[in-house]
């Protein structure tokens, strides 16, 4: 496995941390306790500042150097794991069906088959146990003045290493967690104004009686 971004600090271009700052102001709205299993966790910004506030963490990220900085913080209740994210992975680590809550902070436009994350957090969840997904927001009104401007070519760049290679839509991220047992519970939107928003975070919780 190769280090396919270099981390070095705990915040970093890649931490979007306004964005996780939101993902943890809805997990402390939750009032559960329990496991929270981040994939994706980068450099461990948000995993590291929810054990210090108290939720047991578990971090997964294919990143040699994002695990090495998050574990250096050395934050009691968090643990990190090196790992790819399939639907195996709950089975890897031990955790299947045993989180009470799974995030993910954008990564899942960089995943050739994001379905590889859902059923990885439908493997680590119990049943009733959310998932929050954080994402670049697409809809009508974005996507209009992004090809009005001329914008495009920057936008969806396809000579950006590792970068952006699926584009969602509140729609389209409902309909991928429906086909895999999830209710949608709402959406949040970070950034700019009413349909030119940045990003869209999506709260959904596993169908009772689902593995």
């Amino acid at each position: 496995m190769t280090d396919y971004v270099e981390y070095k600090y705990s915040v970093s271009r890649h931490s979007h941390p306004d964005i996780a700052a939101r993902i943890i102001s809805i997990i402390e709205g939750q009032k559960r306790g329990g496991i929270v299993c981040e994939l994706g966790c980068g450099s461990g910004w948000t995993c590291n500042r929810l054990a210090e506030s108290g939720f047991d963490l578990v971090g997964v990220d294919l990143s040699e150097s994002g695990i090495k900085v998050a574990q250096s913080a050395g934050v009691r209740g968090a643990r990190f794991i090196r790992d790819s994210i399939d639907s195996s992975l709950p089975g890897r680590i031990g955790l299947q069906g045993q989180c009470d809550i799974v995030i993910s902070n954008d990564v899942i436009e960089h995943l050739y088959r994001p379905t590889d994350l859902v059923e990885a957090a439908k493997g680590l969840l119990k049943p009733g146990g959310v998932m929050i997904c954080a994402t670049p927001y697409h809809g009508y009104l974005k996507n209009l003045a992004i090809a009005v401007l001329g914008k495009g070519d920057a936008h969806y760049n396809p000579l950006w290493d590792g970068g952006h290679i699926k584009f969602f839509s509140p729609a389209t991220l409902t309909n991928l967690l429906r086909g895999n047992d999830f209710v949608v519970d709402g959406f949040d939107y970070v950034g700019r104004f009413y349909g030119m928003w940045k990003s869209m975070i999506c709260t959904a919780s596993l169908e009772a009686g689902e593995p």
